[in-house]
């Protein structure tokens, strides 16, 4: 139904603590779930701390933290992560402005989206034009219809670039994106082989 909790997650990561990840998606659905239940729903993002300016990530800057009871996230040894607003969401930037992303304190988008059902439909209904011919058959349940009507586009660039109700929950889990093989290398020992 409209208010069940889901996780879109690229398939392309990977994460060298998984037990992290798995308590920051806890968190991101409470903050997803308890904003549609207070009429503020809002899209939650996991945020990673770029290590280098990448051209081939999604970037949020983040802005004012939620207050402490809706949007902190308890980490190990009590510490509070704030998950903060975001002000504006750029997916894959050249090389210059992912530099001056990073130097603005920018999160990578991991990848982790987490919201409701239903406010998922209406985000994608009010910024995505792109989707919107498709959209009564997607109500319908007629997948191959909708899929027929509808305009390519991602999710960064069709919905993040443009929603103001973003909220990136920063998360420290190694993650990393392992969609060419240069990435591969970063998460993997190579074979006897190479």
């Amino acid at each position: 139904g409209p208010n069940a909790a889901f996780v879109a997650m690229h398939a392309d990561l990977a994460v060298a603590f998984p037990q992290e990840l798995r308590l920051r998606l806890v968190d991101a659905t409470r903050l997803a779930t308890r904003a549609e239940n207070d009429g503020g729903a809002r899209l939650v993002m996991l945020g990673a701390e770029p290590t280098r300016n990448e051209t081939g990530f999604g970037y949020a800057i983040p802005g004012e933290a939620l207050d402490v009871d809706a949007g902190a996230a308890e980490v190990s040894g009590g510490a509070r992560v704030a998950a903060r607003r975001v002000l504006r969401f750029t997916e894959k930037p050249g090389p210059l402005l992912a530099e001056q992303l990073v130097e603005q304190g920018a999160f990578w988008h991991t990848g982790m989206l987490v919201c409701t059902a239903g406010h998922a439909l209406d985000a994608l209904a009010r910024h995505t034009p792109e989707l919107e011919m498709g959209m009564p058959a997607l109500a319908a349940g007629k997948l191959d219809r909708f899929s027929g009507l509808i305009q390519s586009i991602s999710i960064e660039r069709g919905l993040l670039e443009r929603t103001r109700d973003l909220v990136v929950l920063p998360v420290d889990c190694g993650w990393d994106d392992v969609g060419t093989w240069s990435a591969l290398r970063r998460v993997r020992e190579l074979d006897d082989t190479g």
